[in-house]
C-alpha cells in the first residue's frame, strides 16, 4: 500500500512541476475532451494539467505542455504526457499534437479547425494511435459557446478505426467563472460525459473542478483537479 500511494504521489508531483515549468490557450480544452475550434495567438505558450480520480480507485494524470508557432498559418503544436493507473496497473504515454484553425469564429460566429496527433507508449515503445478529428465553434449568445468534433481514431497495434464525435458546450456565469457540460464517444460504445465549473482569478490561469462518469471506458465516476497556465 505504501509503495502504491509512493508512486501516485510521485505522478502527481511530475504533473504539478510539468505545469509550473510551462504556462492554457486563451480558449483552454484542459480537461475536456472537446475543445474549440480556435488557435491562440503566434507566439503563445500554455499549459493544460490535470489529476483525475476514479471511485473505483483507478487514476489519470496529464500535463499537455504547447506552443503556437508561424508555418505560413498559426499552428498550435505540443506533446501531452500521460501517467495512469487502472486495476493496479501502470501506463506512461506520449502524445504529439498538432491544431490548426481554418475559419475563425469572429468573422461569421462559427469556427472550424483540424486537429490530429499520435499517442507512443513509454514503457513499450510503440505507436498505439492516431487521430484527426474536426472542431467546430459555434457562438450561440454572448456568454455561450457550442464545441463539436467529429473523426477518427485509429488503433495501430489492433488495426482497428473508430469514428470520434462529441459535444461541449461553455456558458460563463460571472466575470471569472464558466460552466462548461460535454459528452462525447466513438463508434456505438457508451459515451462518456463531464461537467464542471472553470474559475479564472486571473488572464493567466484558470482552475478546473470536474465531475465525470465513464472518461475511460470502464463505468465508474471521476473527479478531476485541474490548472491552465498561459504565458
Amino acid at each position: 500500500m505504501r509503495g502504491h500511494f509512493a508512486r501516485r504521489s510521485r505522478s502527481i508531483l511530475a504533473i504539478i512541476l510539468a505545469s509550473a515549468a510551462f504556462t492554457s490557450p486563451l480558449y483552454a480544452a484542459g480537461p475536456y475532451a472537446v475543445g474549440t475550434s480556435e488557435v491562440d495567438p503566434v507566439g503563445t505558450c500554455y499549459a493544460d494539467s490535470w489529476a483525475s480520480f476514479a471511485q473505483n480507485g483507478d487514476f489519470v494524470g496529464i500535463t499537455n505542455p504547447a506552443c503556437v508557432f508561424n508555418f505560413g498559418h498559426p499552428l498550435d503544436l505540443g506533446i501531452e504526457f500521460k501517467r495512469a493507473e487502472s486495476d493496479g496497473d501502470w501506463t506512461s504515454q506520449l502524445k504529439i499534437k498538432a491544431k490548426a484553425n481554418i475559419i475563425p469564429i469572429a468573422r461569421y460566429g462559427l469556427g472550424f479547425g483540424i486537429n490530429g496527433n499520435v499517442n507512443f507508449d513509454l514503457l513499450t515503445h510503440e505507436a498505439r494511435s492516431a487521430a484527426l478529428f474536426f472542431p467546430i465553434s459555434l457562438q450561440l449568445a454572448e456568454p455561450l459557446r457550442l464545441h463539436l468534433k467529429i473523426g477518427m481514431q485509429w488503433d495501430l497495434i489492433r488495426n482497428r478505426s473508430f469514428e470520434t464525435w462529441g459535444a461541449n458546450l461553455e456558458l460563463k456565469v460571472a466575470p471569472k467563472m464558466k460552466v462548461l457540460a460535454e459528452v462525447y464517444g466513438q463508434d456505438d460504445d457508451r459515451p462518456s460525459a463531464q461537467a464542471g465549473l472553470r474559475y479564472s482569478p486571473h488572464e493567466k490561469i484558470d482552475f478546473e473542478f470536474v465531475y465525470g462518469r465513464n472518461i475511460e471506458g470502464e463505468q465508474s465516476n471521476w473527479f478531476t483537479f485541474g490548472v491552465n497556465m498561459r504565458f
